[in-house]
């Protein structure tokens, strides 16, 4: 005759749960492969944010060098780099989301948390397009976030390559 737990296919007490060493195991594997995965993970968060920046930089310039030749009036962006602060402003524009205030973009923020910027046109960290939408120098931009750091070369004609 079967026993009552076997009658309703239910297994016997002693063999419902893991063992204490397979949960161990388990957990060790776990550990192991998420210690392997941070390093990779964090690198790619931090190219994916340079990159980011980079875009968002190389837009900014094209919308100044657009603004300058339809109202043919000189555009300037200015480079910052102080404490902790890696920022940019068009001058003479006002932010689209904050219209009371100029158009500043901060990269240490998120999104993008670069802890890297730097501008080189010849002179100061500034860059000025004419009433035609020429720059007056052509440079650098370099961005970085952690270990990743891409530069962008601004041309004569006023296009931006490196992306």
């Amino acid at each position: 005759m079967a026993r009552p737990a076997e009658q309703f296919g239910r297994r016997p007490c002693g063999k419902r749960a893991f063992s204490l060493i397979e949960l161990v195991v388990v957990v060790a594997v776990v550990a192991i492969m998420a210690a392997i995965a941070m390093p990779r993970m964090a690198q790619s968060t931090a190219r994916y944010r340079t990159e980011t920046a980079c875009r968002r930089v190389a837009a900014d310039l094209e919308v100044a060098r657009a603004r300058a030749g339809a109202t043919l009036v000189a555009q300037s962006v200015v480079f910052s780099r102080a404490a902790n602060r890696f920022a940019y402003t068009l001058t003479g524009m006002s932010d689209p989301d904050r219209p009371a205030l100029e158009y500043t973009v901060d990269l240490g923020d998120e999104p993008y948390c670069c802890d890297y910027l730097e501008a080189t046109f010849g002179g100061p960290p500034r860059i000025t397009f004419d009433g035609y939408g020429r720059p007056e120098a052509t440079g650098t931009v370099e961005v970085g976030c952690g270990a990743w750091r891409k530069s962008l070369t601004l041309e004569v004609s006023g296009e931006v390559s490196g992306l």
